[in-house]
């Protein structure tokens, strides 16, 4: 396990939208609505990792 690094979310975020459309399968659109929907409903746990907590680890 790394640390947390906002930076590589940042990245993700921004690099989701650009594999849309992209596969000769609906596969990728597929991940990356996964990938996005599990940002935004998770998007406190995400932050809580980014500041160093972890709720999971209870």
């Amino acid at each position: 396990m790394g640390a947390p690094d906002g930076a590589a979310l940042g990245r993700l975020s921004r690099r989701l939208p650009l594999l849309t459309g992209r596969g000769a399968c609906a596969h990728p659109d597929g991940a990356v609505r996964l990938a996005a929907s599990a940002l935004e409903v998770f998007a406190d746990e995400v932050r809580g990792h980014l500041a160093g907590r972890c709720g999971g680890a209870r």
